[in-house]
């Protein structure tokens, strides 16, 4: 149904037709006052229906860039502390790293054992002093943390036997 067809039926139908001849036996004074009336329920359903959704949506549309806005720079802000993290993490597996760093310090692992909560170690016979600078090797150059420690003395001073659970 085009434009045109809709026309020609409003004008042909006997409601638009009374409403016309009504609006005609109305006083010029009766007139002025209906197209007040008219323009203002027009300018009200143009801001209800038009400008006040438009408006709502630019307000949010607007909140919404500035909450991404300052999601992006807190994102750019911490990518620089993320790469230092990455490039601080252990080179190659745990155990790899476990072990070399055990025999730069010193260190004889009794056994070594991959757990679901990390990496499970014994020590049977080590130097306190030792085993407490592989310890702080660990922590500090491989953010490699201690999650459950056992030490025991061993007869000789100084010497310890523990167990580690050890993870990233």
């Amino acid at each position: 149904m085009t434009i045109q067809n809709l026309s020609q039926r409003i004008r042909n139908s006997a409601l638009w037709q009374q409403t016309q001849h009504r609006y005609e036996q109305c006083a010029p004074r009766e007139k002025q006052s209906l197209q007040v009336l008219c323009i203002g329920v027009l300018v009200g359903l143009i801001y209800f229906l038009i400008w006040q959704p438009t408006t709502e949506w630019a307000q949010q549309q607007e909140s919404d860039y500035l909450y991404q806005k300052e999601t992006s720079l807190w994102l750019n802000d911490h990518l620089n502390k993320a790469k230092k993290l990455q490039t601080l993490a252990p080179k190659g597996d745990i155990t790899q790293v476990v072990n070399r760093l055990a025999q730069q310090t010193g260190i004889t692992l009794a056994k070594v054992r991959p757990d679901r909560q990390g990496l499970a170690v014994w020590v049977e016979d080590a130097a306190y002093q030792k085993l407490l600078k592989w310890l702080v090797l660990l922590q500090n150059q491989h953010h490699i943390s201690v999650q459950q420690i056992r030490i025991d003395s061993l007869p000789e001073d100084g010497r310890v036997k523990s167990y580690l659970l050890l993870s990233q």
